[in-house]
């Protein structure tokens, strides 16, 4: 909807009949599941979808299978695969790393 100070979202109330804690907060503060036909009512996209996730046996084959996908589909759909979904914690865990190795260096330095 569009009034003279921009766009509203549509908002609508809905009882909570479960909380799920995926202890990640990019999942815990952003994802919220409702059925399908109340999220379609929501988004006024009657009939249709605007993601999908798919679960893989090896998850090392997520990039080649989004590649795929968009070469089945066309260049108009996009894929993300759970590295790219994930890029703040690897590089949180890089930079832990980093640190580590920059400490006990430093304790081997001054233990010598």
């Amino acid at each position: 909807m569009i009034s003279p100070v921009g766009h509203v979202p549509s908002m609508k109330k809905f009882k909570a009949a479960g909380f799920f804690e995926a202890g990640m907060y990019e999942y815990d503060g952003y994802y919220a599941y409702i059925h399908l036909k109340e999220a379609q009512k929501l988004l006024h996209s009657e009939d249709s979808v605007t993601g999908i996730e798919i679960r893989l046996t090896d998850i090392y084959d997520a990039d080649k299978i989004g590649r795929k996908i968009i070469a089945d589909l066309g260049e108009s759909y996009q894929t993300r695969d759970w590295m790219e979904k994930n890029h703040n914690f690897f590089s949180a865990l890089r930079l832990e790393k980093t640190a580590m190795f920059v400490i006990m260096s430093l304790i081997v330095l001054v233990a010598a």
